[in-house]
């Protein structure tokens, strides 16, 4: 992880480690909010940069989310349902879909942490999108629910 993080210019390095709490565990344990960097512009689906940078970003922010994840719970979940919530720096207008998108290697992090099984459609569930301006923080928020799957 040191050496992809390594390999990214300089501006982009906070952008994968954000300030405060890494994540939060309700007391139940049934529910986990991670707390990421805001959306990377590197990370959007329209985004022309050349594929090798873009794999960089995307493997050394998967990591990221799999360790945390990881220390948030030793749990298995059988599936669970996501809130995505955004706060940028500005109030410049941006496309919901172009974020939600760019936390794809959260997501596939999440799987890769053993969480949940899969993040298909039916051990993932999107229950949520919100936008907001935060100047002071920016930042992701991926709030996890556990749910039951009925066999």
């Amino acid at each position: 992880m040191r050496e992809l993080v390594k390999s990214l210019p300089a501006a982009s390095r906070p952008l994968l480690d954000p300030a405060g709490p890494k994540f939060r565990v309700d007391a139940a344990n049934d529910a986990i909010t991670l707390f990421l960097p805001p959306p990377h512009a590197a990370l959007h689906a329209h985004n022309t940069g050349h594929w090798s940078k873009k794999r960089i970003l995307v493997q050394a922010l998967r990591d990221r989310v799999k360790r945390i994840a990881m220390k948030a719970t030793d749990r298995k979940w059988p599936a669970a349902t996501i809130e995505y919530r955004f706060f940028f720096p500005d109030a410049i207008q941006r496309d919901e879909a172009n974020a939600v998108h760019s936390q794809k290697p959260a997501i596939d992090g999440i799987v890769d942490s053993g969480l949940i099984p899969n993040d298909d459609y039916q051990h993932l569930h999107t229950i949520g999108i919100c936008c907001a301006v935060d100047k002071n923080n920016p930042r992701t928020e991926l709030v996890l629910r556990r749910v039951a799957i009925d066999q």
